[in-house]
């Protein structure tokens, strides 16, 4: 068996003395799951509703925009792209990286990263792997420091890159100026 995924649902209930909740589907049924915990949803929210394999366990994260809906008939699998719209504006379809919630409005930073390919020298492999970490990542996670990336739920970067935060942006960036600022005054 695989994960449920169920997107549209919405909030129709929660009752906090037992613990349950039920969501709305877009076919017209109800599915009702026991939470553990504290509700951070409320009624009305729609999102998408995770069940995992094991059928007990869900997670259900509310769109950052109560009107966002997905069109599957309108994706492209091809390109890798999801279909959504906004409720209330059937004849706008945006298309979407597969896999990416979009936010308000339906926006997203579309991904327009380049590939490049580059020779690192073991000390940086031991490095990364001291960390836990790829080459990959430790490299995208000091540029998207370094560029000030943020991956925000009301406007998500199809690419993934994010900040590790603002004292992380600002070493980073305290990096460049030390190392690289006489490049700025040579080119004058």
């Amino acid at each position: 068996m695989t994960d449920e995924v169920h997107f549209d649902v919405r909030v129709q209930a929660i009752d906090t003395e037992t613990s349950s909740v039920t969501f709305g589907t877009v076919d017209g049924g109800t599915i009702q799951r026991q939470f553990s915990g504290r509700s951070y949803w409320k009624l009305d929210d729609v999102g998408v509703l995770h069940i995992l394999e094991e059928g007990a366990d869900f997670r259900f994260h509310a769109y950052p925009d109560n009107r966002l809906r997905r069109v599957p008939s309108d994706d492209t699998p091809e390109d890798g792209l999801w279909a959504w719209r906004l409720e209330g504006a059937e004849d706008v379809i945006y298309s979407i990286k597969a896999g990416i919630i979009p936010g308000k409005d339906c926006r997203v930073i579309v991904d327009d990263s380049e590939s490049v390919s580059l020779r690192v020298p073991r000390e940086f492999l031991d490095l990364c792997e001291t960390y836990r970490l790829t080459p990959v990542e430790l490299l995208q996670g000091f540029i998207a420091d370094l560029c000030e990336l943020q991956n925000y739920v009301v406007c998500p970067r199809e690419d993934g890159l994010s900040s590790h935060g603002s004292d992380e942006r600002g070493l980073a960036n305290e990096w460049l100026q030390r190392a690289h600022a006489w490049r700025l005054d040579a080119s004058e």
